[in-house]
């Protein structure tokens, strides 16, 4: 359909662009200019400084470009600032588990990004042969379930007994029938001798 843009301009849009709220093209253009942030070297520098790491090069607007630092853990690396904005850090940092520094450590519990969680995951599954407990499949999305439930059991939650492999399909059909909370070992071997062939 054609239509007079806000500002101005003559366009083409489908009805559906304009009920979104979409601008032409040309207002798109401008919009995506003006997103474009250009980050000086003195704030690029300040950057790494707040992050505990020592800029050695010269930042020349370029988000790609690589940049030589020292890291806090006393590493030489270099990063694309780009990377850099959104947390990467060395691969000694990134080998030591901290991936995100910019995530507290509460929030790698409740989103368990925490080692002893991925080694509990890791340990449930290698008991159970990488198969369902429920289905007997090995397929390529396997969950590991807590029986006793995370929220609740602090004290279980790496706790290789607490766990079983499940399928992402048994998994989410376990959580539709008995919820994510009062979780235990008589809904699990419920479901199980239920659901299993």
């Amino acid at each position: 359909m054609r239509y007079i843009c806000s500002c101005g301009n003559e366009s083409h849009m489908s009805y559906k662009n304009a009920k979104k709220g979409r601008n032409c093209a040309d207002c798109g253009r401008k919009k995506l200019s003006l997103a474009k942030v250009i980050y000086t070297h003195d704030y690029v520098s300040q950057f790494f400084a707040d992050a505990g790491c020592v800029l050695l090069d010269e930042y020349r607007a370029n988000p790609n470009e690589k940049l030589r630092y020292v890291c806090k853990c006393g590493t030489d690396s270099s990063i694309r600032w780009s990377h850099f904005m959104r947390g990467h850090r060395c691969q000694y940092c990134r080998a030591q588990g901290n991936k995100k520094p910019h995530i507290t450590d509460d929030e790698r519990i409740t989103r368990r990004l925490y080692q002893a969680y991925r080694e509990w995951r890791t340990e449930v599954f290698e008991r159970d042969g990488y198969r369902c407990r429920c289905c007997g499949e090995s397929r390529r999305y396997l969950n590991a379930h807590h029986i006793l439930n995370y929220a609740e059991h602090r004290d279980r939650r790496v706790d290789v007994t607490n766990g079983v492999t499940l399928c992402k399909t048994c998994h989410d059909h376990f959580h539709r029938l008995y919820g994510r909370r009062n979780n235990n070992e008589v809904q699990l071997s419920e479901f199980i001798r239920e659901v299993a062939v």
